[in-house]
């Protein structure tokens, strides 16, 4: 079954090659060095892709340093650049509340404190009745970047299109035959996109996906797209000449830093937070 990889960048360092998106702190690069046992044997990439910025590319280059097809000379020619992979940069609580120091840049929508989120959400149903409104209308900050979510949800499907995957109802098809159907897919990009991407793959509203989940510097998510499912309607597909399956994302893991552990390292605390945490985990002093 295709699994897709969702990584984020090692600990961050925004302020060196900021213009091109950054790179990675000595404790980001062993970050980074330690995924690259982890993609080896039954996790070698069949294919690998980047964000364009540079934390993200850098950390994609040591990650497959051991790699059969993307290491030394084949990284640039072999890890294709995904644009619509980069950090949501812009994606911010801009409302006067949220701006507690003018010198700097208002938090990410994903950092707004889950108590705020799940107290908006309250017993939305999203999706299952057009008469119960959504987190669209109740999760007003979230709200002000609907446009943009919708369009990174086409971005992503046409993404996985490109692999054969194809949108289907509420899950995805694939051909029987198709050569992808073992694909092992790679994406090195950002935490607050990875958590937005999680949130289309998975089905789960959006605020909710924001308020749950954190994603560790170097971390790996792991997307299995599922056959079992429609395992019965897939045989009678089969039976009736069509090929294709069914298959759903179902996580088989969120964040994980078990090469972190095998290398002995710890996740890094970041010089961009307030008290000492890694990097992405926020204070509640909204």
């Amino acid at each position: 079954m295709v699994r897709l990889f969702i990584v984020r960048h090692g600990d961050p360092d925004y302020d060196t090659n900021r213009e091109n998106g950054g790179t990675l702190t000595e404790n980001g690069k062993k970050e980074a060095d330690a995924l690259s046992s982890f993609f080896c044997g039954m996790n070698e990439p069949t294919h690998a892709y980047s964000s364009p910025m540079g934390r993200a590319r850098l950390t994609a280059k040591l990650a497959l340093s051991k790699s059969k097809h993307f290491s030394g000379d084949s990284f640039d020619a072999n890890v294709g650049i995904e644009e619509w992979s980069q950090e949501l940069s812009n994606w911010r609580l801009g409302r006067p509340e949220y701006v507690t120091d003018p010198t700097k840049k208002p938090p990410a929508v994903w950092d707004l404190p889950a108590s705020i989120t799940r107290s908006r959400m309250g017993d939305t149903k999203e999706g299952t009745d057009e008469s119960i409104q959504g987190w669209t209308h109740t999760c007003v900050d979230h709200a002000l970047y609907a446009d943009e979510y919708t369009e990174l949800c086409a971005q992503s499907d046409a993404f996985l299109e490109r692999h054969g995957i194809c949108k289907h109802l509420d899950a995805y098809k694939i051909s029987a035959n198709h050569d992808n159907r073992r694909a092992n897919i790679v994406v090195f990009c950002h935490a607050g996109l990875s958590l937005t991407w999680l949130s289309h793959l998975l089905h789960i509203p959006l605020p909710l996906v924001h308020s749950s989940f954190w994603l560790a510097p170097s971390s790996v998510t792991t997307i299995l797209f599922d056959e079992s499912q429609g395992a019965q309607n897939n045989h009678q597909n089969m039976e009736n000449g069509n090929t294709d399956v069914v298959i759903t994302p179902r996580a088989l893991c969120v964040g994980g830093t078990d090469h972190l552990a095998a290398a002995g390292l710890q996740t890094s605390n970041s010089r961009y937070e307030n008290y000492e945490r890694p990097s992405g985990l926020k204070t509640n002093s909204l």
